[in-house]
This record gives structure tokens, sequence and C-alpha cells, in this order.
């Protein structure tokens, strides 16, 4: 099973997006703000793919995605 690390901060979409990943066959883990992407990129590690928010409430997917 592939893991994805979904990083949105919009209640509606992230939960839509999880819902419909897993249901695609990913083990979706998903993370609301840039400080709760970095502790679950560095806690889980071996992402296979991470789908970034460009607008974070704590920071930017540009930034997360340049600092990776």
């Amino acid at each position: 099973m592939k893991k994805l690390l979904l990083v949105e901060d919009d209640p509606t979409l992230g939960l839509t997006l999880k819902e419909r990943l897993t249901n695609e066959g990913y083990l979706v883990q998903w993370a609301s703000s840039a400080s709760a992407a970095r502790s679950a990129f560095h806690e889980a590690g071996g992402w296979d793919l991470v789908l970034f928010d460009v607008g974070l409430p704590d920071g930017s997917g540009f930034e997360l995605a340049a600092e990776w």
C-alpha cells in the first residue's frame, strides 16, 4: 500500500480528499498545518507521495517542499 501525506488546511476538502484517496487504496495521513506536516513527515517517514496545499495558516506548501 502506498503511503501518502496530505497537507490541507480546509477541513471539507481535506476530509473529501482523504476519503477518496483511501478508497483508491492509499494509506493517507492528513495534516492541516505546516507544523503538523513537519511532524508527520519526520515521524512516519518513507512517504511515497506528499500533496501540498499552497496556502497554510502557518506557512506554505512551497516552503515545505523546498525544505524536504
